[in-house]
């Protein structure tokens, strides 16, 4: 399968490249049973290739950040130690690999990318008195296999891409070049190997049923987009903030999820308003019980007597602050949309509360502590990878 092998096998992966268009992306990296903490991806063999040159490099490169279930990765670098009649710098120039279409039980059609695109270009200085630049390319046609076991797991990609630009003093500019990729990724966790594989689609839906949120498998990522916005109101008004959450099932059944707030904009009392949340969260739980299910949403937070913070501002000043401490902030209605177990099966939360918890420094955000607020909130609960 390596860049330098049979040339068969660099001219199936045409075929592979079409049979993986027709689908959207339908498998990911997962690993075995416990986080990766990086990559390593060797042994990096690339070719460019065309009527005026022949550029090859070998060397590995590393992906440094946390990986549990993905669709796709970009490297942290393109980086060739090894050249062949000369050097390269990649100005930039990363890979992303996107596994698709399972063709067989371990391989996968997939892309991969040299990007972003308009990075670059890579440069290519031979050791003579020329230098060729090669530019970005996306959507290049890939081969995903499965090999190994275990923690030795490990996925060889081979690609093939076609008319990627070049220019320099080598030749005449064009799309006229051939590139060619061969590695071997490789999971790893503090020094330790860890198995890394694609898997097919098939295990992201979550749902809900008598007392736990349920995955197919965990962990499992799942990203909460707000329908309706968080709503709190006073006898001062509403404040409301808009955004999405995000938290894990860690096990394939719990009784509660947390979910850490990620919100983009909030507004207190017809002000402009600054939300920080400090060490809290919220967190949803389901109670025992048939459907329609039901459940509570609490704000939490690891230090005691800490509390989520709004502060409303005129002119980026601002004028008081309302602080909400942990303590449950209402009951949850819960519907499951789509067949349990199933790829797209995702949970609809419909919060409302009342007598909430709130301490305010005076004006809008009210005088000292008070019990009179009440919530409102509907999120869509959907695992991913």
């Amino acid at each position: 399968m390596k860049v330098k092998a049979s040339l068969a096998a660099l001219l199936a992966l045409s075929a592979i490249a079409a049979f993986g268009a027709q689908a959207a992306s339908a498998s990911h990296f997962e690993t075995s049973g416990s986080e990766i903490k990086g990559l390593t991806i060797t042994p990096n063999e690339q070719r460019w290739s065309n009527p005026n040159v022949n550029a090859f490099c070998s060397g590995s490169f590393t992906y440094a950040n946390k990986l549990t279930q993905f669709d796709q990765f970009t490297s942290d670098n393109l980086s060739a130690s090894v050249c062949q009649a000369g050097t390269m710098t990649t100005n930039g120039c990363k890979l992303t690999f996107r596994p698709q279409t399972e063709i067989s039980s371990g391989h996968f059609a997939g892309k991969v990318d040299i990007g972003p695109t308009n990075c670059g270009p890579i440069v290519y200085k031979w050791t003579f008195p020329c230098v060729t630049s090669f530019y970005s390319k996306t959507d290049m046609g890939a081969e995903f296999v499965n090999v190994g076991s275990g923690a030795s797991r490990a996925i060889q990609v081979t690609v093939k891409g076609q008319n990627l630009h070049s220019s320099g003093n080598c030749g005449s500019e064009g799309d006229n070049t051939t590139y060619e990729g061969y590695w071997e990724l490789k999971g790893y966790t503090s020094g330790a190997q860890r198995g890394l594989y694609i898997e097919k689609d098939g295990g992201a839906g979550i749902s809900v049923s008598s007392g736990s949120f349920n995955a197919a498998k965990a962990p499992r990522p799942v990203t909460a987009t707000q329908t309706s916005p968080l709503a709190l109101t006073t006898i001062e008004g509403t404040a409301t903030c808009q955004g999405s959450l995000s938290g894990t099932l860690q096990s394939i059944s719990v009784s509660s999820l947390a979910l850490e707030p990620a919100f983009t904009s909030c507004t207190a009392f017809g002000l402009t308003a600054k939300f920080t949340k400090n060490s809290c969260r919220f967190a949803y739980s389901v109670s025992v019980g048939g459907a329609p299910y039901k459940g509570n949403a609490s704000i939490a937070c690891d230090k005691e007597g800490d509390g989520m913070v709004l502060e409303p501002e005129i002119f980026g000043g601002t004028i008081c602050v309302m602080t909400l401490p942990a303590q449950t902030i209402g009951s949850v209605e819960y519907e499951n949309v789509g067949t349990a177990g199933s790829e797209k099966a995702h949970v609809i939360a419909k919060l409302k509360g009342s007598k909430i918890k709130y301490t305010g420094t005076g004006g809008v955000c009210g005088n000292g502590a008070k019990e009179d607020a009440t919530s409102s909130s509907t999120l869509d609960l959907v695992g991913t990878y």
